[in-house]
């Protein structure tokens, strides 16, 4: 089987997802590192892996464009390009804005650290 498949086996992650769908969103940098925030603390939260790496992304977007105040916060491309509704994502973007607000208090900080660098637009360091 292996060898039909010239050893080409790859399991999607959030990574795969993110690179098209920010694009379509129209992230700008820090809009784009509000988003790579929340799904780096997603990572870490065992929680979260329920959710597929589409959905996980497509949430923390959802999530990033509510906290930037982006309208309409999820606008009908971004349905069809990821295939998830806003109502589908709600629970799980729920899940990202708790875990952004228990970031500050959490003992893992190298997350939160990272994304507080200048090169990462301190995202980390804002309150929403």
């Amino acid at each position: 089987m292996l060898t039909t498949l010239n050893f080409q086996i790859v399991v999607p992650t959030a990574t795969h997802f993110f690179e098209r769908l920010q694009r379509v969103n129209r992230c700008d940098d820090v809009h784009r590192e509000v988003a790579a925030y929340l799904i780096e603390l997603g990572i870490l939260d065992m929680q979260m892996i329920r959710y597929s790496p589409s959905h996980i992304v497509s949430a923390a977007l959802l999530l990033s464009n509510e906290l930037l105040g982006k309208r309409p916060l999820w606008p009908q491309l971004m349905v069809q390009h990821s295939h998830h509704t806003e109502q589908g994502l709600r629970a799980c973007a729920d899940e990202f804005r708790e875990l952004l607000e228990a970031a500050p208090k959490n003992q893992l900080q190298a997350v939160r650290k990272k994304f507080s660098l200048p090169q990462r637009h301190a995202v980390g360091r804002m309150t929403f």
